[in-house]
């Protein structure tokens, strides 16, 4: 995440394996190292899985993005036997992400200040990034309780809820969040 960060980030850019923003209840500064860089554990989870030797997977790769990304990710990948295939879909490199074409993908994507409207971004049954359409009965239960949650501290404490459990399911491997620059004369 480091690396990544201050590769592609420029100073811009800070280390992180949330996808709330530290101004939602769903954000842990606590949770931040709950997974630490560590390739010894990463090869046991993968020999657990049943992929001792690896496997190959193919990930999309677009020159919009920084080549750094797509050189570190796969340098640290190929440490657990991860084999990248990259593939560039010129132009329908979003529309392959979201039909989805991949299993696994890097995307910057915004962490909206509105918790329902990032939920309903990212993590509902029906997000536009969410193209699988991955669902999950407690992530489920949390957002329709957050949807009618009648006063801020009630879904404040859900937001809290699901920022953790997303954290803990490991639904996303979040390397860092691009800082805004605002210029002006």
């Amino acid at each position: 995440r480091e690396a990544i960060a201050n590769a592609v980030g420029q100073g811009y850019a800070e280390p992180t394996n949330q996808v709330f923003s530290p101004s939602s209840a769903g954000y842990h500064a606590e949770l931040e190292e709950m997974y630490p860089y560590d390739v010894e554990a990463a090869k046991a989870l993968m020999a657990e899985a049943g992929y001792a030797d690896g496997f190959t997977i193919d990930m999309p790769q677009s020159g919009r993005l920084s080549e750094a990304i797509y050189a570190i990710a796969s340098a640290s990948m190929a440490e657990i036997n991860i084999t990248v295939n990259h593939q560039d879909d010129g132009a329908d490199f979003i529309s392959a992400l979201l039909t989805p074409k991949y299993a696994a993908y890097f995307m910057a994507l915004e962490q909206n200040p509105n918790d329902f409207a990032f939920i309903e971004f990212l993590l509902s049954e029906t997000a536009v990034w969410n193209p699988a359409k991955v669902s999950d009965e407690t992530a489920n239960d949390l957002i329709e309780q957050i949807q009618f949650a009648t006063d801020d501290s009630t879904r404040d404490a859900l937001v809290s809820e699901l920022g953790t459990y997303v954290l803990e399911q490991a639904w996303f491997a979040p390397w860092y969040r691009p800082l805004q620059v605002h210029a002006y004369n």
